[in-house]
């Protein structure tokens, strides 16, 4: 279980260095069920009720806004 620690700490310090997240962090649209409107939201993201495999989760998403009219991109 350590080796597996140290790795995925390894991966983290991969990540932040190169700023990249692993194609495995991604999460297929179709995977998840998620509801219509964030239960929580803040300055940087909103975060949704979902199921994943029959699970329930949370999903933050991030806002990512225009550096002209500052809208929310979808």
């Amino acid at each position: 279980m350590q080796i597996q620690k140290q790795r995925m700490e390894s991966l983290r310090k991969l990540c932040d260095i190169f700023c990249i997240l692993p194609s495995s962090f991604a999460l297929p649209p179709r995977s998840i069920k998620r509801e219509a409107s964030p239960f929580a939201s803040g300055g940087f993201s909103d975060v949704y009720k979902a199921m994943l495999k029959g699970r329930p989760v949370a999903i933050k998403t991030l806002k990512v806004t225009t550096g002209v009219d500052h809208k929310k991109v979808h």
